[in-house]
């Protein structure tokens, strides 16, 4: 029988008014949340699906393929693990209101997510997955078992979730924020996923860590995209097709300009984590939309901010080889609300093809651990706690009964094959798993049919699919895809063919076919697929695609990815088909052929070396700026390989005669004048500083020292003080402390960190402090760490003598002496100031500024007194994913920061400003924690107690504006 909670459903429109309660209804009720919606397309529709008692405390939904609801409900937040649960809802009479609620599971550690397989449900529940079934149909999991296990447990928000159905038929994760080392139980293959995130066949018990990294939400389009979420930004997308350490694996897709800008109608309540209003926080439940029941929403992308109470859209549109996402609403949000109690925290596409919308509906949505200690056991953490919806948005001209959701279970494998012409897409998925659950190869010609005669993109693209995954799509299938008019259908048969190389080999040259596709998507995905190609055509493919005038930063990334270990043929081949115009092409393509020579001398192939020289010095005059690239990005990497270009100068390899090696010198004359001419492009007078600390005669090095002014550019200033670093010896070290008091305050500080990086340079650094030359006030904060944090007690010493405000008791006094800043009348506006010179390189607050540490605008809860300590001692609580971790190489290179990402071949650390340095496993010596922080002490010294006192004003109260302002006039903000 219908509910009667469906009758009291409520249209509402931009300009509607919110209707006030009536007075027979209790606050927070239905009936009170209805009335206090307000969505922005006046002809959609919001009504209850399930509610209280039926389904509490719901984080997601899924259904199965008979239309049966599973609600995810984790009735043990914030604190109270093993009290999860998993509700079956059915909706027996097709009212649309699910009135039949039975638990199917309980006694589950913080539940997350869910979705369908095999006749039951696979759970994300840290530090499982748990496969749950009901074997005799009573509504209730008689069997459960463990599939995977080792995902970290984190707090309950930030650990495994957002468990989905991928359009290739693997099920995909959210890493969440915990990482963890998992395997499929019993297997001895455990599969790091530090800063990434998971896909997994559990059929055959296989994970694998994939590019990208999402803590709060994870879907992909039908066509493939994979997006993420992150709390603050979240609308990003991968941009390649494997973990490569070093390079950037996902990107935002707003505008460069967006801040996560949104706009709550509900009144701001009190909170302990961020508190500024009118910013994304804590987006949760990233979700394409692919039903058809609006179809003006279709591939449209949601995401929850269950802080703003309010469920905010985007508009997916392709923008050269990756998505823009753009707001669909301006002003205003998709669905907001006035009720403080609806915390929209995932959104899904049902099957009916309508919108639903899950509401944990608890009045604290955020962890009892960002509370001051002081007020924690006083707050009502579980209020609402015996309370739940599932909602849904559809069209007011709604004819329920032909939306009716289709029953699978029973269907055929033709039936099923068929069902992916709906255009529901909920329906095509579910249709996808289960003919690759039943691995149905008999409804091949149907599929193969539809791929290539489909009306309906979306059919074509998940005919593709299935046929790859079942394993046997046709050459002629991939084909006639390839050649289909919808760029979407082109880049997916581009991906099941990259499948196929090895058993259909002719396919290889087919997909090169596409390397001058007029879709900067589609030769994206032909440079991901290249990496499974031949040598020989991987080359071809890659070369076809990089010499093109029009491309984009990410096809060049994905190219680079591919070309691995032919970097050498690459540039071989890029070089001759540009040789005529080599000059302007390389001036627009310079980061990428450089990074292609440092490939080459990384690779420690010295054949290959030698055939680099000796074409670059054979083929045309070495005069040119491009010259000076190709050497300067080899150099790199010859570094990177234990030797140098000027050790392999002076030793030539015998590709290299006399005339060669002359005409390669000349290379270094140009280098000089490159160095000095301002108006040369700035790229190309970065790679002329870099080359010329390998000049055989050892001249580069007064240019080098030359530059060192202050009216020079920063950028230049900081390439010659990495060169010199780099590149430099004893000499270098006694010539730049002879120049020292007429070199910048900037370059001074540059040259500092330079010194404080290799422990050659640093007892010279602390012999030049000893004898006056550099003074020990001149020692940025972070140097001060890394010497006091120093593995060689005798660099320690030395520190903690020149700076024994370090030490135990001198904390002490430093506490009592800023202790009244926690008193003084502060300003906000003041403080963003201060943060955007002093916190901006390594923290976020709402977005803005570098992710090394963490985002401060979890820590506006924190009593003013705690914050205060924290800035003054930074390393005296740590979180683990936060601690500083320091690598020393076979080189005598030392690398500090936080353990970004790490993987069999190699260790990324992240600095501040967000830089990244990654070190292959084969060149470390030894890789260590440190003691605390990265976060330097003494802080404070950058500011007195006024400016500690605006600093944690501004952490609690955050002036976005004024922040903004603050920023533009340090520096631009980071992508």
């Amino acid at each position: 029988m219908r509910s009667t909670l469906l009758v009291l459903s409520l249209t509402l429109g931009v300009g509607s008014a919110i209707v006030a309660a009536q007075d027979a209804a209790s606050a927070h009720s239905v009936e009170y949340a209805l009335q206090s919606f307000r969505l922005a397309d006046p002809n959609l529709h919001i009504e209850v699906a399930a509610a209280e008692p039926d389904v509490v405390d719901p984080v997601c939904v899924t259904w199965d393929e008979d239309g049966r609801m599973f609600a995810v409900e984790m009735r043990d937040y914030p604190s109270g693990a093993g009290g999860g649960t998993i509700r079956l809802l059915v909706d027996s009479d097709s009212d649309g209101y699910y009135e039949t609620s039975t638990v199917f599971a309980d006694g589950l550690s913080f539940p997350s997510s869910a979705v369908p397989w095999n006749g039951g449900i696979i759970v994300a529940a840290a530090p499982d997955l748990i496969f749950l079934k009901d074997g005799n149909g009573d509504g209730v999991a008689d069997e459960r078992r463990t599939l995977f296990t080792g995902f970290g447990q984190g707090l309950p928000h930030d650990q495994v979730n957002s468990l989905y159905w991928g359009s290739d038929l693997w099920i995909y994760g959210s890493n969440g924020g915990s990482d963890g080392t998992v395997s499929a139980l019993g297997s001895a293959t455990p599969v790091s996923l530090t800063h990434r995130d998971f896909r997994l066949r559990p059929d055959i018990g296989v994970i694998e860590a994939v590019p990208g990294f999402s803590q709060s939400g994870a879907c992909d389009t039908e066509f493939g995209d994979r997006l993420l979420s992150l709390p603050t930004s979240p609308f990003r997308q991968t941009v390649l097709g494997q973990p490569t350490p070093g390079l950037v694996e996902d990107v935002s897709i707003l505008e460069w300009f967006e801040f996560g800008r949104i706009w709550p109608i509900s009144i701001p309540q009190k909170r302990f984590g961020p508190s500024a209003d009118g910013y994304f926080l804590a987006a949760r439940g990233l979700s394409c939309y692919v039903g058809d029941v609006t179809p003006k929403y279709k591939n449209n992308a949601f995401v929850c901010e269950p802080l703003g109470n309010l469920v905010h859209r985007r508009v997916l549109t392709q923008r050269g080889s990756v998505l823009a996402a753009k707001r669909g609403e301006s002003g205003f949000e998709f669905l907001a609300s006035s009720d403080e109690r609806f915390r929209p925290v995932n959104v899904a596409t049902g099957p009916d093809g309508a919108l639903y919308i899950v509401d944990f509906c608890r009045q604290y949505v955020e962890h009892s651990s960002l509370a001051p200690e002081n007020e924690r056991e006083s707050i009502a953490w579980r209020s609402g706690d015996t309370m739940g919806r599932i909602w849904r948005v559809r069209p007011k001209a709604w004819n329920r009964s032909s939306h009716k959701p289709p029953t699978l279970s029973g269907a055929s494998s033709e039936e099923l094959a068929n069902s992916l012409r709906s255009t529901n897409g909920w329906v095509r998925r579910q249709a996808q798993r289960l003919l690759v659950e039943r691995k149905a190869v008999e409804a091949l010609p149907t599929l193969e049919a539809m791929a290539a005669e489909s009306d309906l993109a979306e059919s074509k693209a998940a005919a593709l699919f299935t046929m790859g995954a079942l394993g046997n799509a046709s050459k002629q299938a991939i084909e006639t895809a390839l050649a289909d008019k919808d760029p979407g259908v082109r880049s997916v048969a581009v991906v099941v063919a990259q499948s196929k190389f090895s058993t259909l080999p002719e396919l290889v040259n087919i997909v090169q076919s596409l390397t001058q596709d007029s879709d900067l998507r589609v030769r994206r995905a032909v440079a991901i697929a290249a990496v499974s190609m031949p040598a020989e055509s991987r080359v071809a493919t890659c070369k076809t695609l990089a010499i093109q005038a029009e491309s984009d930063q990410w096809l060049t990334m994905a190219i680079m990815e591919s070309a691995g270990p032919d970097a050498w043929p690459l540039l071989e081949s890029v070089f001759a088909a540009r040789s005529s115009d080599l000059d302007w092409w390389v001036a627009r393509r310079a980061e990428f052929v450089s990074g292609l020579a440092e490939k080459v001398g990384a690779s420690g192939k010295q054949d290959e070396v030698g055939a680099f020289l000796a074409l670059l010095a054979a083929q045309r005059p070495v005069t040119g700026g491009p010259d000076v690239i190709f050497l300067s990005g080899l150099s790199r990497g010859l570094q990177r390989s234990g030797t140098s270009l000027r050790q392999v100068l002076s030793s030539p390899p015998a590709t290299l005669d006399a005339a060669a090696t002359l005409a390669l010198g000349r290379a270094f004359e140009t280098a000089d004048a490159l160095a000095h001419h301002n108006r040369a492009g700035l790229p190309l007078r970065q790679a002329a500083v870099r080359l010329l600390v390998e000049r055989p005669d050892g001249s580069g090095m007064e240019t080098l020292l030359a530059l060192l002014k202050p009216d020079e550019r920063p950028e230049i200033v900081n390439a010659v003080v990495s060169t010199l670093g780099q590149g430099g010896g004893a000499d270098t070290n006694v010539a730049l402390l002879a120049r020292w008091s007429g070199l910048s305050k900037d370059v001074r500080g540059q040259l500092v960190e330079q010194f404080a990086s290799a422990p050659a340079q640093t007892a010279t650094l602390l012999d030049a402090i000893d004898q006056g030359t550099v003074l020990k006030h001149e020692i940025a904060l972070k140097v001060r760490k890394t010497l006091l944090d120093s593995t060689d007690p005798a660099i320690h010493d030395r520190a903690l003598a020149l700076y024994p405000e370090f030490s135990s008791a001198a904390k002490a006094d430093l506490y009592a002496q800023y202790s009244q800043a926690i008193h003084l009348p502060a300003d906000a506006a003041r403080g963003a100031k201060v943060f955007s010179i002093n916190c901006f390189p390594c923290h976020q607050m709402h977005g803005i500024g570098n992710t090394v540490g963490p985002e401060l605008s979890i820590a506006s809860g924190k009593a003013k007194e705690e914050l205060m300590r924290s800035i003054l001692d930074p390393s005296a609580e740590v979180l683990p994913e936060f601690i500083s971790y320091t690598i020393a190489t076979k080189n005598f290179e030392d690398y500090a920061g936080l353990l970004a990402k790490e993987d069999a071949s190699s260790v990324t650390l992240r600095a501040a400003g967000g830089m990244e340095q990654t070190v292959q496993r084969s060149d470390i010596e030894t890789i260590a924690p440190g003691s605390g922080s990265l976060m330097p002490e003494g802080l404070e010294a950058a500011f007195d107690i006024q400016g500690l006192a605006d600093l944690i004003e501004f952490i609690r109260n955050p002036a976005m504006d004024a922040l903004k302002q603050a920023v533009s006039e340090v520096s631009a903000p980071p992508l």
